[in-house]
Formats: structure tokens, C-alpha cells, sequence
């Protein structure tokens, strides 16, 4: 079982459907990445988990994949990411324009519910949504620096249809937190 996959209020058809959309990302990431050895998303980087512009948004299915992945992790890491977000949402309503990710372990430069992850993080440096580049001033500089051909970028828009078809509309972060914090600290006790 990977982390993340189990959340007794996921049934089965929706863990697996939520698997088949982020195994088609996988896909699309790995051709890119196949064909270009100096592709800048590598574990390390992490330079997009510490400049949200915009708190998370996604499904409900998404939000409960990460609940539970939050509640395989060790007590201690689990509060510390729940202070995380704690902060990142206060840093957001107080105005910070950047804010990092609270997912992310700033040393390791890896996000610490990994397999979890939602769409946007797996889909952010591999899709265009419309005319707008989905990635940062690394990919630019590396897409320049390589005089790169074309690139088949994935269909940000598609995998956003594809998830609210099937998963209802995104939620934000801070209509998810309340609830999401109430139950995680009711499994921890």
C-alpha cells in the first residue's frame, strides 16, 4: 500500500480513479523528463513549495488523501506540519504574497506527504493551462540554456475537468482546514 492510499472515508472506485489521473500525469512527466536529462523538477528543488502564490485548492478526494497520509505520519511530524498550515494560512489572510508549502521539508527540499500530493504539485513544471505556464524562471532558464524543441506539455485545464467530473469542485484550503484539523486530532487521541 502507498502512502496515502488507505483513508476509510475513500471508497475504493474513488482511490482508484484518483491513482488512474495521477498515473497519466506520471506518464506525461516521465516523457519529458525521458527526453531531457537536464530538466530542472528533481527531489531538491522544491523552489515552487516556497512560493505559493495561492493557498492549495482541490477536490475532496484529494483532501482526504492527504488527511490520511497526515495521519501515517510520526505525532510529532504530524504537528508540526498542522502548526505549519496554521502559519501559511495566517501568513495568506495577513497578506504574504509567497508563502511555502507546509508540506515541505525545507532541508530535504521534499514534500513530506509525497505520494499524497495533489494534482497541482504533480501537474506544476509539466502543464500549460491555456496560454499561461504552469512553472517557474528555472524551467525558462533551462528551457533557454538547451535550446530545447518542442515540448508536448500536459492539459493542466483536462486533469482539472477530469478531477471535478469525478470529484465534485475544488475546495480551498481554508474551508477544508477546520474540518480536516477537528478529525486528524480525533484520530490522534
Amino acid at each position: 500500500m502507498r502512502v496515502g492510499d488507505y483513508n476509510p472515508r475513500m471508497d475504493e472506485a474513488r482511490r482508484v480513479q484518483l491513482r488512474v489521473i495521477d498515473e497519466s500525469i506520471a506518464k506525461r512527466c516521465s516523457s519529458i523528463t525521458a527526453e531531457r536529462p537536464w530538466w530542472p523538477c528533481t527531489r531538491g528543488c522544491a523552489d515552487c513549495c516556497r512560493r505559493l502564490a495561492d493557498l492549495p485548492e482541490m477536490t475532496a478526494a484529494e483532501w482526504e488523501r492527504i488527511e490520511a497520509a497526515l495521519l501515517e505520519l510520526e505525532k510529532e511530524v504530524r504537528a508540526q506540519l498542522l502548526a505549519g498550515v496554521e502559519r501559511m494560512l495566517a501568513a495568506k489572510r495577513g497578506g504574504t504574497q509567497f508563502v511555502a508549502c507546509a508540506f515541505l521539508d525545507d532541508e530535504a527540499g521534499a514534500c513530506q506527504i509525497y505520494e499524497a500530493r495533489p494534482a497541482a504539485c504533480r501537474t506544476y513544471g509539466f502543464f500549460v493551462a491555456g496560454p499561461r505556464e504552469l512553472w517557474c524562471s528555472k524551467i525558462d532558464a533551462a528551457l533557454e540554456s538547451n535550446q530545447a524543441e518542442a515540448i508536448t506539455w500536459g492539459n493542466h485545464h483536462g486533469v482539472e475537468r477530469r478531477l471535478t467530473a469525478r470529484f465534485g469542485p475544488r475546495i480551498t484550503m481554508e474551508a477544508w482546514w477546520p474540518g480536516a484539523c477537528s478529525r486528524l486530532e480525533a484520530a490522534a487521541t
